[in-house]
């Protein structure tokens, strides 16, 4: 059996593009299973699946959050319970479609023309975290996530933006190595003009995202 991929996003783009590729195998196992009489494979077995598989193949140092992205899509808060094995996670839905469509309109996207190196990355960021250096601002960026989400969830987009620079000016004292010169120039530019921005995935490379009201955007691009 052979599976091609095409994919119009450059590779190790950080934009979840290796997790969307084995969700979609699962998927198209899943098919085939109901082809032969069997039962599918449901939603949450499919992202339990495809995230070992990943993780095996990367050494460990993943989440389920990128298969997650490509198993429900839509914009969603995850909460992560990796020690519960019946409930990894729970998602809540917090734009509904008119709330997608109002966001996409309010996010620009510009790849840093390099790689990203998440394994690398993610393997220090874990170690520092467990060794207590950077644990107390892990938490402060999780309380920072959460305000986030509930500011989406209530379309206050301007909002949502001032907390991806408040997260930004945490992250660059607990991962300085997630902001290569190009990504620290992209985010620069992004809070110029009143939009906040984040690399995408462990960062290193690969992608930053900006979201602001539509006018800022306009001038960003």
């Amino acid at each position: 059996m052979e599976i091609e991929i095409r994919s119009t996003s450059p590779v190790n783009a950080g934009l979840g593009g290796s997790s969307t590729a084995a969700v979609a195998t699962m998927k198209a196992f899943s098919v085939v299973k109901s082809l032969l009489s069997e039962n599918e494979i449901n939603k949450g077995d499919i992202l339990h699946l495809a995230y070992h598989l990943e993780d095996a193949v990367n050494g460990g140092m993943c989440g389920l959050q990128d298969q997650g992205a490509a198993v429900f899509g839509g914009v969603n808060k995850w909460s992560w319970n990796y020690s519960q094995r019946e409930r990894a996670f729970k998602r809540e839905s917090i734009l509904d479609e008119n709330g997608q469509k109002e966001i996409s309109k309010r996010i620009l996207v510009a790849y840093s023309g390099r790689r990203h190196l998440s394994a690398r990355i993610n393997r220090l960021w874990i170690e520092k975290f467990l060794g207590g250096e950077t644990r107390s601002g892990w938490i402060e960026v999780n309380r920072i996530v959460n305000r986030f989400a509930l500011h989406i969830k209530e379309r206050r987009w301007n909002k949502g933006a001032q907390e991806l620079i408040n997260e930004v000016a945490i992250r660059k004292k607990l991962t300085p190595e997630a902001f290569t010169p190009i990504i620290t120039r992209l985010i620069e530019e992004s809070e110029k003009v009143g939009c906040g921005a984040r690399f995408t995935g462990a960062g290193g490379g690969g992608t930053v995202w900006a979201l602001g009201e539509i006018d800022t955007i306009h001038r960003l691009r």
